[in-house]
């Protein structure tokens, strides 16, 4: 949004005749905002690298990383880890995506089960599978 504005409001004074379009004026405002920009998501990236490493770093975190065995049933997903097990149901998914990689179940907003396509034995299976947790969901592929 923020960088929307510099541009709208030279277009609005270019327009009420106030100043012409290419003042050196709107090159300042258009310099600054786009420095703004770059700044505010690079310090983002960091911040969110910076949170990541801190939860990493607290406790053994056994659970949140690693291989897991997933096992697709028709009423629920059962997870087995080396430490821990779970069961999620189907319908508590808020929405299923993909992209070149993985299958991506969220069970929130931030927080996805990974399913890494190379596990799969071929084009097939992979079909197969999303078309099984489609039919479970309700929902399409992203």
């Amino acid at each position: 949004v923020f960088l929307y504005l510099p541009f709208l409001w030279i277009v609005l004074s270019s327009v009420s005749g106030d100043t012409p379009f290419f003042s050196l004026g709107n090159l300042i405002v258009i310099i600054i905002f786009s420095l703004f920009g770059f700044v505010t998501v690079r310090l983002y990236k960091w911040l969110i690298k910076l949170k990541a490493k801190s939860i990493l770093k607290k406790g053994k975190n056994h659970n949140l990383l690693g291989e897991r065995e997933l096992i697709l049933e028709e009423s629920r997903i059962r997870i087995k880890g080396e430490f821990a097990s779970s069961e999620i149901q189907w319908g508590s998914l808020e929405k299923i995506a993909e992209d070149e990689e993985n299958l991506y179940l969220f069970t929130a907003t931030n927080q996805a089960i990974i399913l890494p396509k190379r596990v799969f034995s071929g084009e097939e299976e992979l079909i197969q599978t999303k078309n099984f947790i489609e039919k479970e969901t309700g929902y399409s592929f992203l």
